[in-house]
């Protein structure tokens, strides 16, 4: 009986390991699954990647896309050269949120 006993309490132990191993138990953090409307509308165009990292957490998916020649910059500004644009793709309750970054910054966003 006892050595019965100690073969419970040694299983218990090591599911209980397991499931703070696998994040069971913890409270949701930025990178939850889904992005909430909360914190889409806390993340401002203009804010840094970095502010963005720390509201919404790592994207679920990310696209690149290099812009070559002159192009029309917001406010009616022409640029020369290339540029490369981000997309960062989060899961919103509806569907696809979507930040567009530029140069370390968040230059657009939709999907709310």
């Amino acid at each position: 009986m006892k050595r019965f006993l100690m073969i419970l309490a040694i299983a218990g132990i090591v599911t209980g390991l397991l499931a703070l191993a696998s994040g069971c138990g913890t409270s949701p953090s930025a990178d939850s699954s889904n992005l909430s409307k909360d914190k889409y509308d806390k993340v401002e165009v203009g804010s840094s990647t970095d502010v963005l990292k720390t509201i919404a957490g790592e994207p679920s998916k990310t696209e690149a896309k290099s812009l070559g020649g002159s192009h029309s910059m917001g406010g009616g500004t022409m640029t020369g050269g290339s540029m490369s644009m981000e997309y960062w793709y989060y899961q919103g309750s509806n569907g696809w949120v979507r930040f567009e970054v530029s140069d370390g910054k968040v230059t657009d966003k939709s999907g709310y």
